[in-house]
């Protein structure tokens, strides 16, 4: 389960969905002033992280393969109300 605090991505433990660790999380580009605004698990391996700008996703199955890459520069996301998945 991930979960973001507006700046970092924080993930719990394999079967441990409710207990997550402050030492268990990921910089996404925490340089560039943008907020993380919203998450969205696409595929079993992939999380998009949409911040206030830019769109990036995290690839991998564990977190010693986990890679953040940006998607998109000019797409993000408003506001979590701003977008719907089904």
């Amino acid at each position: 389960m991930f979960y973001t605090d507006g700046v970092d991505v924080f993930y719990s433990k394999i079967g441990y969905p409710e207990s997550f660790s402050p030492s268990d999380y990921e910089r996404v580009n925490a340089d560039d002033g943008q907020k993380i605004v919203g998450l969205l698990a696409v595929t079993e391996g992939m999380l998009f992280i949409f911040k206030e700008r830019s769109l990036y996703a995290l690839r991998g199955t564990d977190p010693n393969s986990w890679e953040i890459r940006l998607i998109s520069e000019s797409i993000g996301l408003a506001g979590l109300r701003a977008f719907t998945a089904l």
